[in-house]
């Protein structure tokens, strides 16, 4: 997998070559597992709601493919399914 080293649009890394440069041996980009735990222990207690947002520049409800629609399709009945997520396209 290539990593990108060039500076994004503002002048800074971007977000993967950041993540990819860590000497960190976790996926998290910010917290630790500790902070995970503790959201998974107040669960029990409280109602969570997950809500994904996807946010596309330049790409229009009326401009989109079939196949664009499939995948949204498919990814909102996955989240739904999975986790009882709502997904939104803005």
């Amino acid at each position: 997998m290539k990593v990108e080293s060039e500076p994004g649009p503002l002048g800074n890394p971007p977000r993967f070559s950041q993540v990819a440069k860590c000497s960190r041996t976790t996926r998290f980009l910010a917290g630790k597992a500790a902070d995970l735990n503790r959201f998974i222990k107040l669960s029990r207690f409280k109602e969570v709601k997950a809500e994904i947002l996807i946010v596309q520049p330049g790409l229009s409800e009326g401009g989109r493919t079939a196949d664009q629609n499939m995948v949204l399709a498919s990814a909102y009945t996955y989240l739904k399914e999975t986790i009882g997520a709502d997904l939104e396209v803005i």
